[in-house]
Protein backbone atom coordinates (compact mmCIF):
# COMPACT_ATOMS: atom_id res chain seq x y z
CA UNK A 1 0.00 0.00 0.00
CA UNK A 2 1.31 3.49 -1.07
CA UNK A 3 0.06 6.85 0.47
CA UNK A 4 1.55 10.36 0.93
CA UNK A 5 0.86 13.13 3.37
CA UNK A 6 1.02 16.72 2.91
CA UNK A 7 0.28 19.83 4.95
CA UNK A 8 -1.90 22.48 3.69
CA UNK A 9 -1.54 25.98 4.97
CA UNK A 10 -5.25 27.35 6.33
CA UNK A 11 -5.48 30.12 3.56
CA UNK A 12 -4.62 27.37 1.04
CA UNK A 13 -7.11 24.68 2.50
CA UNK A 14 -9.84 28.13 2.66
CA UNK A 15 -8.68 28.44 -1.25
CA UNK A 16 -9.13 24.85 -2.26
CA UNK A 17 -12.46 24.22 -0.31
CA UNK A 18 -13.66 27.33 -2.21
CA UNK A 19 -13.02 26.07 -5.05
CA UNK A 20 -14.60 22.23 -4.49
CA UNK A 21 -17.96 24.32 -3.22
CA UNK A 22 -17.58 26.56 -7.02
CA UNK A 23 -17.24 23.44 -8.78
CA UNK A 24 -20.04 21.96 -7.10
CA UNK A 25 -22.54 24.28 -7.62
CA UNK A 26 -21.68 25.21 -11.34
CA UNK A 27 -22.28 21.32 -11.66
CA UNK A 28 -25.73 21.40 -9.77
CA UNK A 29 -26.43 24.15 -12.33
CA UNK A 30 -25.41 22.37 -15.27
CA UNK A 31 -27.52 18.84 -14.37
CA UNK A 32 -30.13 21.42 -13.09
CA UNK A 33 -30.76 22.43 -16.77
CA UNK A 34 -30.05 19.30 -18.12
CA UNK A 35 -32.99 17.70 -15.76
CA UNK A 36 -35.12 20.84 -16.09
CA UNK A 37 -38.80 19.85 -18.44
CA UNK A 38 -39.05 21.55 -21.49
CA UNK A 39 -41.72 22.78 -22.49
CA UNK A 40 -40.72 26.52 -24.21
CA UNK A 41 -37.53 26.43 -22.86
CA UNK A 42 -38.09 29.08 -20.54
CA UNK A 43 -37.55 27.22 -17.14
CA UNK A 44 -34.32 25.30 -18.43
CA UNK A 45 -32.75 28.85 -19.62
CA UNK A 46 -34.18 31.06 -16.57
CA UNK A 47 -31.27 28.60 -14.48
CA UNK A 48 -28.36 30.70 -13.57
CA UNK A 49 -24.68 30.81 -13.53
CA UNK A 50 -23.76 29.98 -9.37
CA UNK A 51 -23.49 33.13 -7.34
CA UNK A 52 -21.21 33.16 -4.35
CA UNK A 53 -23.67 33.99 -1.42
CA UNK A 54 -20.62 34.00 1.66
CA UNK A 55 -17.25 32.20 2.49
CA UNK A 56 -18.88 28.96 2.11
CA UNK A 57 -22.10 29.52 0.64
CA UNK A 58 -23.06 28.99 -3.20
CA UNK A 59 -26.42 28.90 -4.44
CA UNK A 60 -27.77 28.80 -7.99
CA UNK A 61 -31.07 31.54 -8.63
CA UNK A 62 -33.95 30.12 -11.21
CA UNK A 63 -35.30 32.97 -12.87
CA UNK A 64 -38.94 31.69 -13.48
CA UNK A 65 -41.33 32.30 -11.14
CA UNK A 66 -43.37 28.97 -12.19
CA UNK A 67 -40.04 26.54 -10.86
CA UNK A 68 -42.04 25.81 -6.97
CA UNK A 69 -45.27 24.65 -9.00
CA UNK A 70 -43.03 22.56 -11.17
CA UNK A 71 -40.19 21.08 -8.91
CA UNK A 72 -42.78 20.48 -6.01
CA UNK A 73 -45.84 19.77 -7.39
CA UNK A 74 -49.34 22.47 -6.96
CA UNK A 75 -52.79 21.39 -6.17
CA UNK A 76 -55.66 22.05 -8.62
CA UNK A 77 -56.30 25.81 -8.76
CA UNK A 78 -57.37 28.47 -10.31
CA UNK A 79 -55.28 31.68 -12.54
CA UNK A 80 -57.11 34.75 -13.10
CA UNK A 81 -55.40 37.79 -14.18
CA UNK A 82 -53.80 40.61 -12.02
CA UNK A 83 -52.79 43.40 -14.02
CA UNK A 84 -55.78 43.42 -17.36
CA UNK A 85 -59.23 42.24 -17.58
CA UNK A 86 -58.19 38.97 -19.46
CA UNK A 87 -55.77 36.16 -19.30
CA UNK A 88 -53.48 35.86 -23.01
CA UNK A 89 -51.71 32.77 -24.05
CA UNK A 90 -50.90 30.78 -26.39
CA UNK A 91 -51.26 26.52 -26.55
CA UNK A 92 -50.20 24.38 -29.35
CA UNK A 93 -49.86 27.48 -31.29
CA UNK A 94 -53.52 28.79 -30.94
CA UNK A 95 -54.07 31.93 -29.29
CA UNK A 96 -56.45 31.82 -26.45
CA UNK A 97 -57.96 34.65 -24.35
CA UNK A 98 -60.11 33.83 -21.29
CA UNK A 99 -61.24 35.43 -18.36
CA UNK A 100 -59.98 32.52 -16.03
CA UNK A 101 -58.31 29.14 -16.35
CA UNK A 102 -58.74 26.16 -14.23
CA UNK A 103 -55.84 25.06 -13.85
CA UNK A 104 -55.64 20.76 -12.95
CA UNK A 105 -52.81 21.01 -11.19
CA UNK A 106 -49.51 19.04 -11.36
CA UNK A 107 -47.19 16.05 -10.15
CA UNK A 108 -43.96 16.91 -8.70
CA UNK A 109 -40.89 16.87 -10.93
CA UNK A 110 -38.15 17.17 -8.65
CA UNK A 111 -35.42 18.10 -11.32
CA UNK A 112 -33.02 20.24 -8.98
CA UNK A 113 -33.22 17.06 -6.47
CA UNK A 114 -32.14 14.81 -9.22
CA UNK A 115 -29.18 17.40 -10.11
CA UNK A 116 -28.10 17.08 -6.70
CA UNK A 117 -28.18 13.42 -6.80
CA UNK A 118 -26.34 13.03 -9.91
CA UNK A 119 -23.67 15.55 -8.61
CA UNK A 120 -23.42 13.37 -4.89
CA UNK A 121 -22.26 10.30 -7.51
CA UNK A 122 -19.00 12.04 -8.59
CA UNK A 123 -18.23 14.54 -5.73
CA UNK A 124 -14.47 12.39 -5.27
CA UNK A 125 -13.84 13.43 -9.12
CA UNK A 126 -14.68 17.19 -8.34
CA UNK A 127 -12.12 17.36 -5.82
CA UNK A 128 -10.09 15.23 -7.45
CA UNK A 129 -9.95 18.17 -10.00
CA UNK A 130 -9.51 20.77 -8.19
CA UNK A 131 -6.56 18.89 -5.82
CA UNK A 132 -4.73 18.49 -9.66
CA UNK A 133 -5.91 22.75 -10.25
CA UNK A 134 -4.10 23.35 -7.24
CA UNK A 135 -1.13 21.68 -7.63
CA UNK A 136 -1.73 18.93 -5.17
Amino acid sequence: MFSVETTISPMRYDTLLDRVLELIAMDVTGESRKESPIDTGRLRGSISLPIRLDAYTWGIAINAAYWKPVHFGAWPHDIFPRNKKALAFTVKGANVICSVVHHPGNKPNPFVDRAFKTVETHLDTIVDYALEEAGL
